[in-house]
């Protein structure tokens, strides 16, 4: 498991382990100083979210594996073919993903201009 180095108002909320709290409270910059600090907490509680859906992917896997082991290696075998397949939707989703944050901020321009300097992020 990788390690993530929180900054020092961050201990309390990673010390807490309830699980879905960690990603709602990363979610909510109210409980957070800093949004450096609400950053590191979302990457952790993704972080966590992969492991454990990683790890109940392969028990399923194993369960398939014990109920039905043809269609556990056909699964095996076929999963990289089907990723390959869908390699191209995904990358088409990025493309669309950035021309519409494109957009966005071409429209919050004005927006952005008229609020100033003083409310600008990371400031």
């Amino acid at each position: 498991m990788t390690r993530v180095a929180l900054p020092v108002s961050c201990f309390l909320l990673t010390t807490h382990r309830a699980g879905p709290s960690i990603a709602g409270m990363a979610r909510s910059y109210k409980f957070c100083a800093s949004e450096r600090c609400a950053t590191l907490i979302r990457s952790r509680a993704t972080l966590e979210h992969g492991i454990l859906n990683a790890m109940l992917t392969f028990l399923l896997w194993l369960l398939l594996l014990v109920v039905c082991w043809p269609l556990a290696l056909l699964a095996i075998v076929l999963y990289p073919l089907v990723w390959l397949i869908l390699l191209p939707f995904r990358l088409l989703g990025m493309a669309v993903g950035g021309v519409l944050e494109l957009l966005r901020s071409i429209v919050m321009l004005p927006a952005r201009l008229l609020r100033g300097p003083s409310h600008t992020p990371g400031r």
